[in-house]
Formats: structure tokens, sequence, C-alpha cells
């Protein structure tokens, strides 16, 4: 009931939701849209539900399982699209996997609350290093990064585990129902799914030892930043290689939410990027493997079978002429010369990245925004160095 009640005040709140008979465009964005729905469902009191489950009340399990949606997808869009999330991490939050011990539960659950426990990590980022893009990391402040990537380690053994295909059947306390990973129709992708995730929240928390760091001189890097910026460009190539390597997310990137799109489109840019503007410092990098990757990246959004205005094909689109843009020398540059021998990075010109192609919907769908592109609080992309095309 609750699901449906949330859908049919949706559908009253936006008018292009209104009409289904024809194929209006879209005038709000996805963000806005979970904004709404949030709002709505403190107005139904869906906040609530979690507590009165917990003390017995079975009837508000849908509730609460509702909440612990709307909470992974405020959080999908609050990365997508740089804002603060609305839901807070509250004792229904906090203890969710309490929840996973009433009756009923199913493995969808499992899953769902594998996204509720690592947007918990991502959120005590976001507030503990903050939201200002320009705002480098100072050096007692990259110790704190140690913690963190030791909380996504255990996050994805307990995870990962508990979703593979091998995983011992689940005997719910109460009803002493068995259920067993993965689900037919959906393979093994949930566990290779957390490995994903695993990639993203480790990109995100790495590459903020880049964050406003205009220095172009590698010996102003200290161990500690490289270590973990090498960290964050190897989370990177994981991304694209396990994006581009396993059947089960190759296949399932037309109906993935928008986020993992965000975070593909952000790994692939992030290490144009380093490549790029910092290749002085000399990080890890290989310029021809991220070249070959990027280009496989493209190749595989454009294969997709979906509408023309389907997301992947703008994705595509946008990082072939961003590619196209850097490609300069790229191709000359050996091995050597692009993980940083002596001189490296001297006499390389620098490119614009154009951000123009992205602007898929125009002003109604502005994820790829040159103001945090594509990334709010963890763009290290929309540091001054690249000026952005002009729309």
């Amino acid at each position: 009931m609750h699901w449906s009640v949330l859908v049919e005040r949706l559908e009253l709140s936006v008018p292009t939701l209104q009409n289904r008979s024809e194929p209006a465009r879209l005038t709000i964005s996805p963000g806005k849209l979970s904004g709404h729905a949030v709002r709505i469902a403190t107005e139904l009191n869906l906040h609530q539900s979690y507590a009165k489950a917990i003390r017995g009340a079975l009837e508000h399990i849908e509730g609460a399982r509702l909440w612990y949606f709307l909470y992974v997808c405020d959080h999908h869009f609050s990365i997508a699209y740089g804002r603060p999330p609305v839901i807070h991490a509250d004792g229904a939050i906090v203890a969710h996997e309490r929840f996973l011990q009433l009756p009923g539960i199913s493995q969808a659950d499992f899953r769902l609350h594998s996204q509720v426990a690592i947007f918990i990590i991502l959120t005590r980022m976001y507030h503990i290093f903050g939201p200002d893009i320009e705002q480098m990391l100072k050096e007692n402040e990259i110790d704190l990064l140690q913690e963190f990537n030791m909380s996504l380690d255990n996050w994805r053994t307990r995870w990962e585990s508990q979703l593979s295909e091998t995983a011992l059947p689940i005997i719910v306390p109460v009803t002493d129902k068995t259920f067993s990973a993965p689900n037919p129709y959906i393979s093994n992708y949930p566990a290779k799914g957390v490995l994903l995730h695993y990639h993203f929240a480790k990109l995100q928390l790495n590459s903020l030892t880049l964050r406003g760091f205009q220095e172009l001189n590698s010996q102003d890097l200290s161990a500690a930043r490289r270590e973990y910026a090498n960290l964050a460009i190897s989370s990177a190539i994981s991304i694209l290689r396990l994006v581009v390597g396993e059947p089960d997310i190759r296949n399932g990137l037309v109906g993935v939410p928008l986020y993992l799109h965000t975070m593909i489109t952000y790994a692939a840019v992030f290490l144009l990027k380093v490549q790029q503007k910092w290749k002085s410092l000399r990080l890890g990098t290989d310029s021809i493997l991220i070249r070959d990757l990027v280009e496989q990246i493209i190749n595989l959004l454009k294969s997709v079978k979906a509408g023309e205005r389907h997301l992947t094909y703008h994705i595509a689109n946008g990082l072939s002429r961003m590619l196209d843009r850097s490609s300069g020398d790229v191709r000359n540059l050996s091995v050597s010369d692009s993980i940083g021998n002596a001189g490296a990075g001297n006499g390389v010109p620098m490119y614009d990245i154009d951000y123009a192609p992205f602007g898929m919907f125009g002003e109604s769908m502005d994820i790829f925004d040159e103001h945090y592109f594509p990334l709010g609080f963890f763009d290290v992309t929309a540091i001054s160095g690249f000026e952005p095309c002009q729309h």
C-alpha cells in the first residue's frame, strides 16, 4: 500500500508524470524527484515505520523497507548531483541490520541493506572532509583516509560473502524461512555489484588526496598523499576493467541506477584528468592502458540496446569528444613516460576538457554540469586548471 500511495502522490506533485499517454519530456531532474519522494514519505510517516516494526507491529515492515529504499536513492542522487543527502543517519539507519532479523525478509532486503551500509560510510566521509571542492586536504587529514579504507574493506568482506553465489543459505529468525543467493533472474550480479561499489567508494575516498591540489611539482607530494592517490587510480582502473570484463555488469548497464553511470563516467574522467593535468606528479598511471580502457568503455556504452535518449549514449559521446581533445601525443607516449621518468610532463600540452557533450537534457538534468563534473563533493576534476568549454 505504501508504494502505491507514494507513487500516486508523486504523480500529483509533478505535472509531467500525470499524462501517461504522451511521451512528455520530464521537466524535473531525478534528483529533485527523489527529494519530492522523501518529503511525501515523511508526510506518510514512513520514517517511523522501522521503530514500529521492531516493536512488533509487522504491518509496518513494508513502510520501513520503502524508507530504506528512499535512503539509498537519496544518497545515489546526492553524489550524482553534488548536494547533501536529505535523509540523515538516525536510529533506523544506524541500526539498519536489526531490520534483517524481522520475519518475511528476503535476499532483496540484504541487497538493499548492503547499499545502506556503504552509504553510511560515505556520509561520514562527507561530514568529515566537507563539500568544498577547492579545499585541499591537510597532511593530518590524510591520515584519516586509512580508517575509511579499513571500513570499506570490512564492508566488502561482510557483504560480498553474504551476496555471493556460494553464500550459505540464510535462515531468518522467527520464521526459520530459508533462502539462498543468487536470484535466478539477476545471476551473480549482487556479489559483483558489491565489488563494483567497493571500488566506487575507494575512488571517491582516495581521490580526495588530489582535491584542491594545484602544485605540479612531484616533490611537493608527500609519500602518504601519493600512496592514496595511487589507490584512487587503481580503483578507477578496476572499475573500468570490471565493467568491460564482467558479463553480469555489462548486460545490466541499461537498467542500473544513475549513480552507477555517474561513477563509471567519473572513473574514466578521473584517469584522463590525472594523465593530463597531474602528469608531472609522476603518479602510477599508464597512458596507453588508460586510453585503451576508456575506448572500451565508450564502445560498450555505444553498443547497449536502448532508446537514443538513454544516458549511456550521451556519456559515450561525451567521453569520445573528451578523449579526442586529449589525444594529442597520447599514442606516442611510452609507458615509462606515463609513470613518471625524469622529465616526464615537461612540454606536454594541457588540454581543456569539453564539458558541453554531457549536457544531456539541457537545464532539466545538469548531472554533468561543469561546476561539479561529474560529482559534487568528490569532484577532483573540477579544480581550476581545466577551463570548461562554454555551452
